[in-house]
């Protein structure tokens, strides 16, 4: 349809009025700049005036693009915001169909007893969400229990290669990374430890602060964290993707279970790199402490000395022992996230998020209950 002339006059203008009520007629080509010309002058008409009824008569309008709706639109707004009424009158239909696109809708309250209901029901799917949660991580490490038994029985079946590789990308690939942040650990922590310590003239002290630290709980934790970080959202980004490839579907077709393939190799994996990360951190938080200590005028020899007074075998082991608790943890974890992950194009991200959040979760919970054990037991 060709769009009329600019040239033709547009108009707002009063035709009648009386107490309640303004009749007004608005006509010609309702575009950008005929809008501009009007739309000033019905906003003053309309504030002097606050009519409870506005009657528009529209029979005359030759065109009305965008913002002519919107002019119609402005009036009808400033009429039921004031709870007042505006009426148009000969509007052409394909017009009067735009304004009720926009029309305002009322939104009835939902009754209460629907809304308890709903509630009700949010609380229901929640509870069962939680408990399928918890049938689904029973039955997973009683399979991975089981399997595990089997690998006992026979040997041959574990997959070596794959486990020679998952070796290599969660321990000496990490390497580096774990001296970095051991190292900055250790220096941070020493130099902490020395500012109220050298306020009593004891700053050799500082090195049994760091030594126990590092050896009991810190070098293990920080250990755990960057595997947990690093591998065990590998670990479930892995099998999440096999999975959305349908490639679990596939080994299960063939006879495979897919615990053994694929879970095995990186739960033996991790139990064993976890404790040498584990060993680097705490070695590299010493190196990175013995830095601040010969920065105060401690001699090597000197530092060496307190931390061997210090630091007994138990403090070394009950620290060790932990970390291989701390890889079975996140290995098992990650795993269990990426064989359970949803088909759907998020759900690779969730499951590596899953995996990271609730890995740190339990390598908290972890670590408190085996340090209330270890006092317990007066280790």
């Amino acid at each position: 349809m060709a769009i009329p002339p600019d040239d033709i006059k547009t108009y707002f203008v009063v035709r009648d009025e009386s107490v309640n009520q303004l009749e007004v007629e608005v006509g010609g080509t309702l575009n950008l700049r005929a809008v501009d010309q009007i739309w000033p002058e019905a906003r003053k008409l309309l504030n002097a005036k606050k009519p409870k009824v506005l009657v528009v008569d529209a029979e005359n309008i030759i065109h009305c693009d965008g913002a002519g709706i919107a002019f119609l639109l402005w009036l009808r707004k400033c009429q039921l915001e004031n709870n007042r009424e505006i009426l148009f009158l000969k509007l052409a239909s394909k017009y009067s169909r735009r304004l009720e696109v926009f029309a305002p809708k009322k939104i009835s309250p939902k009754p209460l007893a629907q809304s308890f209901k709903e509630m009700l029901c949010d609380i229901g799917d929640s509870v069962y969400g939680w408990w399928r949660s918890l049938y689904n991580q029973i039955f997973f490490f009683g399979e991975l229990t089981k399997e595990s038994f089997e690998l006992f029985r026979h040997p041959k079946r574990f997959r070596f290669n794959d486990y020679m590789q998952v070796i290599e990308a969660c321990g000496p690939n990490a390497f580096s990374l774990a001296v970095l942040i051991g190292t900055l650990f250790g220096l941070i922590l020493a130099f902490q430890a020395a500012i109220p310590m050298k306020m009593f003239g004891v700053e050799i002290y500082v090195a049994d602060l760091v030594g126990l630290s590092l050896f009991r709980v810190l070098g293990s934790f920080i250990a755990a964290t960057l595997f947990c970080a690093r591998s065990g959202s590998a670990f479930a980004a892995e099998i999440g993707t096999m999975k959305i490839n349908e490639e679990l579907d596939a080994l299960t077709t063939l006879g495979v279970n897919p615990v053994s393939f694929l879970v095995l190799p990186r739960i033996v994996a991790s139990i064993l790199m976890v404790p040498f990360l584990s060993l680097t951190v705490t070695l590299s938080g010493l190196f990175g402490a013995g830095i601040v200590m010969y920065s105060l005028g401690f001699t090597p020899i000197a530092y060496y000395n307190e931390l061997v007074s210090a630091i007994s075998l138990t403090d070394f082991l009950s620290g060790f022992a932990k970390s291989f608790v701390f890889g079975y943890i996140i290995a098992a974890v990650g795993c269990y996230c990426g064989l359970h992950t949803k088909n759907d194009s998020s759900a690779v991200g969730r499951s590596t998020t899953a995996a990271v959040v609730n890995g740190i979760v339990l390598i908290v919970i972890a670590e408190g209950v085996m340090s209330v054990l270890l006092y317990i037991f007066g280790i």
